[in-house]
């Protein structure tokens, strides 16, 4: 993202979104990368970390990761779905219908929705300034452990975060729980679910609830900006659990 279009505390409204940022739009993840990071973030693994345990150099992973990277192929993606406790079929192609695979040993393991110690991850998080870029899943995409602080609420599910838009909140590959039966409360951050142009469909975002009404202003960081949605374009406004809630 070019910092010089959104200087500090700009506002930006959606009806006034002009086509010359569409060429400004953050890097959306490929499906091998988003599965990569979906995996890292349900074992609680960093890039560097992923490329030691898959035998790869320090920065064989994060390179991966970045935009316009092919594919690995050969030991390397032997190793890597080793490190990921997948398999290189599900890291490359994802089957239809499927669920990442649990681990190596026992791939063809389905979930169990009594397990109650565990939520959906439904969601991947590519914050942009003006676009939502979040992608809402109508099933799970994967699994994450429920926090303590958490079991006690209802409709929990989770998202990864795939870019640096809310840094340093919330960092690449971080896990996210997003608690709906909680209102939101100014400050707090919230994942929105709003329609701004009919024929485009449901879009969503995250950022920091600044102030509500008539309008709702979500706060960016990453540069700093604020945003403005129409309340009556808004379908869901869900609060993110905090760092407290989650430890």
């Amino acid at each position: 993202m070019d910092t010089e279009l959104f200087p500090y505390r700009q506002r930006i409204v959606f009806r006034d979104t002009e086509n010359r940022f569409a060429d400004k739009i953050p890097h959306m993840p490929t499906d091998f990368q988003m599965r990569v990071r979906i995996r890292m973030a349900e074992l609680n693994l960093s890039a560097r970390a992923t490329s030691l345990a898959a035998d790869l150099s320090p920065d064989a992973v994060g390179k991966m990761l970045k935009e316009g990277a092919g594919l690995p192929r050969g030991d390397s993606l032997t190793g890597l779905a080793k490190a990921l406790r997948t398999t290189e079929q599900w890291l490359i192609s994802g089957p239809d219908g499927q669920q990442p695979p649990r681990n190596v040993e026992d791939s063809s393991a389905t979930h169990s929705s009594a397990n109650v110690d565990e939520v959906e991850i439904k969601a991947t998080a590519a914050g942009s300034h003006d676009h939502g870029a979040i992608q809402l899943f109508d099933n799970a995409i994967g699994y994450a452990p429920l926090p303590r602080g958490l079991k006690k609420q209802t409709g929990v599910y989770a998202l990864v975060v795939i870019n640096d838009s809310m840094w340093p909140e919330h960092k690449p590959g971080a896990i996210r729980f997003v608690t709906p039966g909680i209102p939101p409360r100014i400050g707090d951050s919230v994942v929105v679910e709003f329609i701004k142009d009919p024929e485009v469909g449901p879009e969503a975002m995250i950022g920091h609830l600044n102030t509500r009404g008539e309008t709702i202003k979500l706060g960016k960081l990453n540069p700093p900006a604020e945003i403005e949605i129409p309340a009556r374009a808004i379908l869901k406004l869900h609060r993110i659990a905090s760092d407290a809630e989650t430890a």
